[in-house]
C-alpha cells in the first residue's frame, strides 16, 4: 500500500483584511519560501488580490515578486481568505489553498508540472529508504 509522502501544511501566515470590494485583497506574511505554480517566491510580506473571476494575484510588498494563478472556486472568492495551505515535499512549499476564516475551502489551484515531479521524487527519495522484509 502506497503512502501519501506529500503533506499539506498549514502555514501560519498572519492576513490582514485591506478592502472589500469586487475583488479581495488581504496582506500575508509567508515565513518560508515557496512557490506559485512553478514560480518561486521568496519568504516575506505579501499581498493577496483575488477576484471573482478566479484570478489571483501574490506581490512581494517589496515590488520583487510576483505571481498570478488561476483557481477554482470552491466558494464566496470575494470574502477575503484567513489563511493559506500550502503542501510541502521535503523543503520544498507550494501554495495549494486558500481557507476562509471558517476553514471552508475558498479557492484551489492545480499542480503544476513542476510540483507532480518535485512530489515523485519525494515519494521515491523515501521509498529507498525503506527495507521490505519478507517473513514466513
Amino acid at each position: 500500500m502506497k503512502k501519501m509522502i506529500a503533506v499539506a501544511f498549514l502555514a501560519a501566515v498572519n492576513v490582514a483584511l485591506s478592502s472589500a470590494s469586487a475583488q479581495t485583497t488581504v496582506k500575508a506574511n509567508i515565513p518560508f519560501n515557496f512557490r506559485v505554480g512553478s514560480t518561486p517566491m521568496s519568504a516575506g510580506d505579501y499581498t493577496v488580490k483575488a477576484t471573482e473571476s478566479g484570478f489571483v494575484w501574490i506581490d512581494k510588498l517589496d515590488g520583487s515578486a510576483h505571481a498570478v494563478a488561476l483557481a477554482i472556486t470552491n466558494s464566496d472568492i470575494a470574502a477575503p481568505p484567513a489563511k493559506l495551505l500550502f503542501n510541502r515535499y521535503g523543503s520544498q512549499y507550494f501554495l495549494r489553498k486558500t481557507l476562509k476564516a471558517n476553514g471552508e475551502d475558498q479557492a484551489t489551484f492545480g499542480q503544476s508540472k513542476l510540483e507532480k515531479n518535485v512530489r515523485a521524487e519525494e515519494a521515491s527519495i523515501q521509498a529507498e529508504g525503506k527495507a521490505l522484509i519478507a517473513l514466513k
